[in-house]
């Protein structure tokens, strides 16, 4: 076994990937759900308040960021063995995390009965724009954790940028459905559903980039492509 990658069953390792990203992003899309429905609650009862709404958006993106790092390094580590867990995890907290409380700060504090909704197209050539956009700075910070293992560790920040856009463009439309008058419960609820689907998209899109990253610099080992395909061979 390698120092770079550990043996692994490649299609049990894409199913858990998979399955990661999808309960992260439940959780964070339902922390960053019931954050947009308390700033509605606290609006509703004391009037906008600035401060509240950036508080319960960070707060929000944060839990959406640790959950989502901390599962795909959970997943990863199993790949990469010299990988840097910690460091995957907060720099994926804080990019994501406060990338999404930004993105999310405008809805928490708008009030739908002031203005329509904009047109769905247009909601999502906007989300597809902005999670290409996240995904490319997530990517870069993610692809500067992976450089010491792998030796392609560029190519991670088109593997990002082309999971998150897709993956915005669900979370987009999928916090739009619920209603003013909606429950808490509601909005929890659609906003766990809309993040597994999204985290699943995200994982599905972004493990296909996975066998090119390469294997660690410097090192005689197969790379980490040849790997799954060679235990893919095996399982089948």
């Amino acid at each position: 076994m390698s120092d770079s990658a550990t043996e692994v069953d490649a299609r049990g390792l894409t199913d858990r990937w998979i399955v990661a990203c999808g309960v992260a992003e439940a959780i964070g899309m339902t922390a960053a759900a019931t954050a947009a429905k308390s700033t509605q609650l606290l609006s509703d009862r004391i009037g906008v308040n600035l401060g509240m709404a950036i508080a319960l958006a960070v707060v929000g993106g944060i839990v959406e960021g640790a959950a989502l790092g901390t599962a795909q390094a959970i997943v990863l580590v199993r790949l990469f063995r010299r990988l840097n867990v910690r460091r995957w995890v907060w720099v994926t907290t804080v990019i994501a995390g406060v990338g999404w409380a930004g993105a999310s700060l405008p809805s928490a504090m708008s009030s739908d009965s002031e203005s329509s909704a904009p047109p769905i197209a247009l909601i999502v050539l906007g989300a597809l724009a902005l999670g290409a956009v996240m995904g490319i700075l997530l990517g870069s910070a993610q692809a500067w954790v992976l450089d010491p293992v792998v030796d392609r560790a560029r190519r991670w920040i088109v593997a990002s940028a082309a999971g998150w856009a897709p993956a915005m463009a669900v979370i987009f439309v999928g916090a739009g459905l619920p209603e003013a008058d909606w429950s808490f419960a509601a909005v929890a609820a659609a906003g766990a559903l809309t993040g597994a689907v999204a985290g699943c998209v995200l994982g599905a899109c972004t493990w296909y980039f996975v066998p090119a990253l390469g294997h660690a610099p410097n090192r005689n080992t197969p790379s980490v492509g040849r790997r799954l395909r060679r235990r893919v061979g095996h399982s089948g």
